[in-house]
């Protein structure tokens, strides 16, 4: 049996999950491959520079940026 002509079959949540994203971003033919839903919705966010944690999160409290000008 040739590997390269069988079927990958995810799990429907994590299509659902990647589907959404692309409606939202207004993404069409988005053809991810053999790669899981989930990490081409990470390649997608990266690419796009979206960024899911809060800032909060990014920057912790007691965390100090000194921004020079």
């Amino acid at each position: 049996m040739n590997k390269s002509n069988s079927t990958i079959e995810w799990p429907e949540e994590e299509i659902k999950v990647l589907e959404s994203f692309c409606l939202k971003h207004g993404i069409v033919g988005f053809d991810c491959g053999r790669m899981s839903p989930l990490a081409a919705l990470s390649l997608l966010k990266s690419k796009l520079g979206v960024i899911d944690a809060p800032l909060e999160e990014r920057f912790p409290y007691g965390n100090k940026i000194v921004l020079h000008g």
